[in-house]
Order: structure tokens, then C-alpha cells, then sequence
């Protein structure tokens, strides 16, 4: 008898896999509450898209994000402010790679670099 139990728990479990293996491999949508993070008159950046995983929080610019360690590699940004921020790919604001508007919720591209960032002159 426990034998046949064992077994059927072993017939279960495989099945059970099978299900889940079979299963397409698509993300479900992000909720809006991730851009909720960032508090007002900031601008955030997170390492993920759509406001998830780390977030950085800033009030003013930063003209060397990497200082210390490695520079993050940014993936969306929520502009609470009421000024456009400028994105570089480089130090000392240097090489614009992205402008986000005031208000505006941006997912940036998956390499995306962010060495600088401030409001845009």
C-alpha cells in the first residue's frame, strides 16, 4: 500500500511537471504600483523595467554614478519632477543617451548605461 502511494505521488509530481515545463515562458504585466516608489519631486531609476528591482532615488544630479563600483545598468526611470532629466552614457554629462520628460515613465533599453544623470540644462 505505501508502495502504491509512493507511486502515485511520483506519477503526480512528474505530471505536475510536464504542466509547468509545458507552460509558455511570458511575463505577466507589472503593476503600476512599482513607479509608486519613487517619491514626489525625484527622479528614479530602477535596474529593472517598469519601476522593479533596485531603485536609485535622486534629487539632484549625479555627475559619476559608478562612484562607488560599477556603473548601474539601468532599465526604466520615473521623472517626478517638474524639469526634463538628461541621461549620459558617459561621466560629466556627457553622451546623451535618453531624455525624460517631466511625468514621464520611460523603460530604456536592455544595455542601457546610465554614467551621469541631471536635470537637462
Amino acid at each position: 500500500m505505501l508502495a502504491s502511494r509512493a507511486a502515485a505521488l511520483v506519477a503526480g509530481a512528474v505530471m505536475a511537471g510536464s504542466l509547468y515545463a509545458a507552460a509558455p515562458a511570458v511575463a505577466g504585466p507589472v503593476s503600476p504600483a512599482a513607479w509608486s516608489d519613487c517619491p514626489a519631486n525625484r527622479f528614479c531609476m530602477w535596474t529593472g523595467v517598469s519601476g522593479t528591482a533596485r531603485i536609485i532615488i535622486l534629487r539632484v544630479g549625479d555627475a559619476d554614478l559608478g562612484v562607488p563600483g560599477p556603473r548601474p545598468e539601468v532599465r526604466s526611470a520615473y521623472n517626478r519632477t517638474a524639469a526634463p532629466w538628461c541621461l549620459y552614457g558617459r561621466t560629466n554629462y556627457m553622451d546623451l543617451i535618453a531624455v525624460v520628460d517631466p511625468g514621464g515613465r520611460e523603460n530604456l533599453p536592455p544595455d542601457a548605461r546610465v554614467a551621469s544623470v541631471r536635470p537637462c540644462p
